[in-house]
């Protein structure tokens, strides 16, 4: 079925959701050591989320980091594409792996699209480590499913995290090889990101100086859908 297909009728795709929940359930069960995971209270409200409105059959998850968890207009910025946004508090790649069975196992989905690791960084933990974790997640993806798509994001220059952008282009570098070895995309939203004199651009962030505003995530969703369009053709209309 293609991720851009029409929607099915509810009582399939309550279907689904049961099914959904299901493996959601069976992950819990199996793997205790996600049940632990500090963000367990969020990754659980996913759940209850998809039990009362079922994801699509064939959906375009977007996991990671708040980066992905505060992008409120993801559905808005993608009409016609079944998304589903599965960012949850301040992930690190630690926190992603431990999580997978949860927010990206249950869905199979045939596109992925990835943001995380600059927590990791800004943590103190070394880039090339944080990068490696990319490696263990696509063939976690690939057991999975296969045929699935995947795209990343790379980690973001910000403001507030200034100091540390030349260990984060260090861990892309590392990032970009994974991908390259193991035949995914890099959306590169990187010099987009950055002003004439090569910092980031203020207007893209909030007051934090950390997160994107809305200028920052138009940046991403016309990136974005660019890929997605190459990949899987234009989408549905709504």
């Amino acid at each position: 079925m293609s991720p851009f297909a029409p929607v099915p009728p509810r009582a399939v795709l309550l279907g689904i959701a049961g099914l959904i929940a299901s493996a959601w359930a069976a992950a819990a069960a199996d793997a205790p050591a996600a049940t632990t995971n500090r963000f367990d209270a969020e990754i659980r409200a996913m759940a209850r989320r998809d039990a009362t409105n079922p994801p699509p059959a064939e959906p375009v998850v977007f996991a990671g980091s708040s980066s992905i968890r505060l992008w409120k207009t993801l559905a808005a910025d993608f009409p016609g594409r079944p998304v589903v946004n599965n960012g949850f508090g301040g992930a690190k790649m630690t926190d992603l792996l431990q999580a997978f069975d949860r927010v990206i196992a249950p869905y199979k989905p045939p596109v992925l699209i990835l943001y995380c690791g600059e927590n990791d960084v800004a943590a103190g933990r070394d880039a090339l480590a944080t990068a490696d974790d990319y490696r263990v997640l696509f063939r976690r993806c690939r057991e999975l499913r296969p045929d699935m798509k995947i795209a990343v994001i790379p980690m973001k220059p910000s403001l507030k995290r200034w100091a540390i952008w030349p260990a984060l282009q260090t861990g892309n570098a590392r990032i970009a090889q994974h991908c390259r070895e193991a035949g995914v995309d890099v959306i590169d939203v990187v010099p987009e990101m950055l002003g004439p004199d090569g910092t980031p651009r203020p207007e893209l962030f909030i007051a934090d100086r950390l997160h994107m505003g809305a200028d920052g995530y138009r940046i991403w969703t016309r990136l974005v859908t660019q890929w997605l369009d190459a990949k899987t053709g234009r989408a549905v209309a709504p």
